[in-house]
């Protein structure tokens, strides 16, 4: 279970970075740009969500 919640969050990582480095090489406040960026910060919070509702190994 664990190491399939670690490719699952690996895979997550590997996507919004991808967003990140295509809208990285757009022009700044091009349209596009923006979306990607708004994807990027969607995908964060998602995954935050998500890291915030896991039980706690304490």
């Amino acid at each position: 279970m664990k190491e399939e919640r670690r490719r699952y969050f690996t895979n997550k990582i590997f996507k919004y970075e991808e967003v990140r480095k295509r809208a990285s090489v757009l022009p700044k406040g091009s349209l596009e740009r923006a979306r990607l960026e708004s994807e990027y910060q969607r995908l964060v919070d998602e995954v935050r969500e998500e890291l915030d509702a896991e039980p706690r190994d304490i």
